[in-house]
């Protein structure tokens, strides 16, 4: 698992912010607006509501011990969802949490037109992705990101992230057709 650059080469839409604006009222902001869409996007990589809420705490505690270190290359909240996201899967990786997808049940209701899945089968099938895959699917979704928010906390070009969707819910559809149809 590759951990997530802070600094990157797209910026998301919005103003960015000098280097040394990076205060603790500006992260304060950003955790009392962000903080319910970052447990979400946490829950979600981890598999447990708990350790997402921690991913969180976990993640804002190093944004302002390392505050100094915000280079202004990107939003600051940009650079504080990188740093969440890699408090989570630093979590996977340290296997204090299961690399699969958690889901509420309400996140995960399908109607009947669409089959009967249950949201136990729905976490399983979408673990079946590749990780990157299934996390560009959960920025995007879960935590509502644009793809270009979503590619300057991951790193990668915005193009990428279009392929990455792409490429996920197809595979995600052939995998869900496969589990109706059996």
């Amino acid at each position: 698992m590759q951990t997530i650059r802070h600094t990157a080469t797209h910026a998301p839409t919005g103003d960015l912010m000098p280097a040394d604006s990076a205060s603790v009222d500006d992260l304060e902001r950003i955790y009392r607006a962000d903080f319910p869409r970052m447990v979400r996007a946490a829950r979600a990589i981890v598999n447990d509501a708990q350790l997402g809420y921690d991913a969180v705490q976990g993640g804002f505690v190093k944004a302002l011990t390392k505050r100094d270190t915000f280079r202004g290359t990107s939003a600051l909240s940009t650079w504080v969802w990188a740093i969440v996201i890699n408090e989570a899967r630093s979590m996977v990786r340290t296997s204090r949490a299961t690399p699969t997808v958690g889901l509420d049940e309400r996140d995960a209701s399908v109607g009947p037109d669409e089959g009967d899945l249950s949201a136990s089968e729905l976490r399983r099938q979408l673990a079946r992705l590749p990780e990157r895959q299934r996390l560009v699917l959960f920025l995007r979704y879960y935590a509502d990101m644009s793809n270009t928010e979503i590619a300057t906390v991951l790193g990668i070009r915005s193009g990428t992230v279009g392929a990455l969707l792409f490429q996920g819910k197809n595979a995600l559809r052939t995998i869900l057709d496969e589990v109706v149809t059996s």
